[in-house]
C-alpha cells in the first residue's frame, strides 16, 4: 500500500520539487528569512564563480529524481524567478 501511495505521490509533486516562483512583492521586496541581505547585495554584483557554481547546482537539483519526492519525506526548492542566488528549500 505504502508503494503506491509513494508513486501516486512522486507522480504528482515531482514536477514542483524545483520550480522557479516570482518571491518579491511589487516593490522589489522579499518575504524572506534573509531579505535583508538579498536587499544589500544585488545579483548582479555577484563574483562570476558564484554564478557559475548556482548555475551548476540549479542544473543539478532541477534533474528528474534528485530530490527526494515520497509521501514520508519530500524536498522541494523554490528559486526566484529574477535572482537565482534566491532560493527557499521546504522538506
Amino acid at each position: 500500500m505504502l508503494r503506491t501511495v509513494n508513486e501516486a505521490y512522486g507522480a504528482e509533486l515531482a514536477e514542483l520539487s524545483f520550480d522557479e516562483v516570482g518571491m518579491a512583492d511589487g516593490a522589489g521586496r522579499y518575504n524572506h528569512y534573509y531579505r535583508q541581505n538579498i536587499a544589500q547585495s544585488p545579483f548582479e554584483a555577484a563574483a562570476r564563480s558564484k554564478v557559475k557554481r548556482l548555475l551548476q547546482e540549479c542544473k543539478s537539483l532541477s534533474g528528474e529524481g534528485n530530490l527526494p519526492v515520497g509521501a514520508e519525506s519530500c524536498i522541494v526548492v523554490l528559486k526566484d524567478e529574477s535572482r537565482m542566488d534566491v532560493l527557499k528549500a521546504l522538506q
